[in-house]
């Protein structure tokens, strides 16, 4: 990356942080491989404990997180970090309709769903409007 070239973030300082969990091993490679040629570092997993067991382990900027999971949904991943005061944006994303993954604004403020499939534009624009919000 250039020093005229910006991260995901928006910045050109730090890079961004993904935790980016999908139990579609295509799917994680090319989500990986699509943050890393964004500039972000990220980390993987395939499962929701998995997740949690990562988000514990190290500060992330972002969670980038399938919804159907086995084990732990994505939705459920989300409702359990913010009941343990984790404040990280968070974009849950399927092939589902949104009704259908049932992510509540309420419990899990700020994040956002994204239906696959979807480009990295579309998948920066919904992080800024998560920066937006806080």
């Amino acid at each position: 990356m250039g020093a005229d070239e910006t991260t995901a973030a928006g910045d050109n300082t730090q890079p961004l942080k993904v935790l980016c969990v999908d139990d579609n091993d295509m799917v994680l490679k090319a989500l990986v491989r699509l943050l890393r040629s964004m500039g972000c570092v990220v980390t993987s997993a395939t499962t929701g404990e998995q997740a949690w067991h990562a988000l514990q382990a190290a500060a992330h900027d972002l969670l980038l997180t399938d919804h159907d999971l086995p084990g732990m949904s994505g939705t459920e991943l989300a409702v359990k970090i913010r009941h343990h005061g984790m404040r990280l944006p968070i974009i849950v994303m399927s092939g589902a309709p949104a009704w259908q993954v049932g992510l509540d604004e309420a419990q899990v403020p700020n994040a956002a769903y994204l239906e696959k499939p979807f480009g990295s534009v579309e998948m920066v624009r919904t992080f800024h409007q998560l920066q937006g919000r806080r």
